[in-house]
């Protein structure tokens, strides 16, 4: 079993999504304030503005790694899904939607089927077209 994984998002119009056809995952959108805290990431790290077209590397784990640009710690459970925090004290996401929250699906458990981690580690890299 991984310990990190890559998927790549893309701008639907209203929402990053990504494909991950090995679990039997298409056009799976991130929703409840995830979708805004991944936009604030890619922009500040990318520069990449939400736009039809608009792709990029996420890199993810449960265990933290060099480089990784935010950390998220579980919350509460929420209909077979968890809200996340974002632990990053570097950043503010606190006028988003949601503020610093975002809630992850029972998607997520495809990639961990021990169940949704306590911590989630996360990086972002562009994608050359």
């Amino acid at each position: 079993m991984n310990s990190i994984f890559t998927i790549n998002p893309y701008w639907t119009g209203s929402t990053w999504a990504f494909d991950a056809a090995e679990v039997g995952l298409l056009g799976e959108p991130f929703v409840s304030g995830a979708d805004a805290i991944l936009s604030a990431i890619v922009k500040r790290e990318l520069a990449l503005e939400t736009e039809q077209g608009s792709q990029f590397e996420l890199i993810f784990s449960a265990e933290g790694f060099p480089s990784y640009h935010a950390c998220f710690e579980r919350q509460e459970p929420e209909y077979g899904g968890y809200w996340y925090k974002v632990v990053d004290a570097g950043n503010d996401y606190q006028d988003l939607d949601f503020g610093d929250r975002g809630w992850l699906c029972p998607a997520t458990l495809h990639f961990f089927p021990g169940g949704h981690p306590e911590k989630l580690y996360i990086q972002v890299r562009a994608i050359n077209k």
